[in-house]
């Protein structure tokens, strides 16, 4: 007999399959990344696929088969309707999970990922400092997306090695205009060393610090910083490349 599975998720994608099915990729409290086969999802008359069309947090329950997983049952644990409302949002939220979806393999539960994406979903949902201009908006969700990205690298075992040069060991303190961030290795590189690497100003170097340092919301309050933002689309690109 398959067990019965109870969690809490949140859906990353879907796809359909056949002629009115659909599989839900789903990141759960208790399994990690599971795939969720949904019958009749695509009809008009379904009472299972509703549930799943957002980005809600909803309470599971699926059959762990030895093919699919089959659900049978959700509810909604909290709802993020607000994030449908603003195409930034809708992006942001997306870039988030995808992310997710491309850099974390099935069935590897880790609760502070879970609650990582339920704080990042959530405040993209409803930003603690409202309202905001949508030049204001764009600003935080640059702010979002470059802390679940470094907080979702940390948590998988890659933080960057930030306070000393990781060929000398010299600790990296005061202005020091030369520095040199490796993407490929995470690490910093200073200028008697001479690495390869993109330059990394002081500023740039204690935001990034701050990321994994300070909560989302006080990391929100923080001056949006052009080339951390160069650095972290870098990145992605680089861990994204490695796959």
């Amino acid at each position: 007999m398959f067990p019965l599975i109870k969690t809490s998720g949140f859906v990353i994608k879907k796809y359909d399959f056949r002629e009115y099915d659909r599989i839900y990729t789903v990141y759960t409290e208790e399994l990690g990344k599971v795939p969720i086969f949904v019958r009749s999802a695509r009809k008009i008359k379904s009472k299972l696929a509703p549930g799943l069309e957002n980005f809600n947090e909803v309470r599971l329950n699926f059959i762990k088969g030895r093919i699919f997983n089959h659900l049978s049952g959700w509810s909604t644990v909290l709802a993020n309707s607000k994030i449908l409302r603003e195409t930034e949002k809708i992006e942001a939220t997306y870039d988030c999970l995808y992310l997710l979806d491309r850099l974390i393999k099935e069935e590897e539960p880790d609760r502070n990922i879970f609650e990582l994406v339920k704080e990042v979903v959530g405040t993209i949902n409803f930003p603690s400092f409202l309202p905001l201009s949508k030049g204001e908006l764009e600003g935080v969700l640059h702010k979002i997306k470059i802390y679940f990205f470094w907080r979702l690298v940390d948590l998988l075992g890659y933080r960057p090695q930030l306070d000393s040069c990781a060929f000398c060991g010299n600790l990296i303190k005061g202005e020091n205009k030369e520095l040199r961030f490796n993407i490929t290795d995470n690490i910093i590189i200073c200028r008697q060393c001479a690495g390869h690497g993109m330059a990394i100003g002081e500023q740039t170097l204690q935001a990034l610090r701050q990321v994994f340092q300070l909560p989302l919301n006080s990391f929100l309050g923080l001056e949006l910083n052009e080339q951390l933002i160069a650095i972290t689309n870098k990145s992605k690109q680089i861990k994204l490349s490695e796959l």
